[in-house]
């Protein structure tokens, strides 16, 4: 169930959405979109090339990215959009 700030937060942001040019709407979701894309992808390279190690530069990366990518799974925009 979702809490009533989060239901209110998106309701928020789909109107300010709206009020956007077609143009401006589009630009944001390609953005977002794009965004996401690049994060899976950043996330499956580093995490294939990392080694074994929990210091390994490569596997803190990777690590970052995937929470990255969790946090703006919390964003309503990706539900907006």
């Amino acid at each position: 169930m979702k809490r009533t700030h989060e239901i209110g937060h998106t309701n928020e942001l789909r109107t300010a959405m709206q009020k956007l040019t077609p143009e401006a709407h589009q630009r944001i979701r390609e953005a977002y979109y794009k965004m996401m894309e690049g994060l899976h992808a950043l996330a499956e390279a580093t995490e294939e090339l990392a080694g074994d190690s929990e210091t390994d530069p490569l596997l803190i990366e990777h690590m970052m990215a995937c929470a990255a990518i969790e946090a703006l799974r919390k964003s309503r925009l990706g539900a907006v959009v």
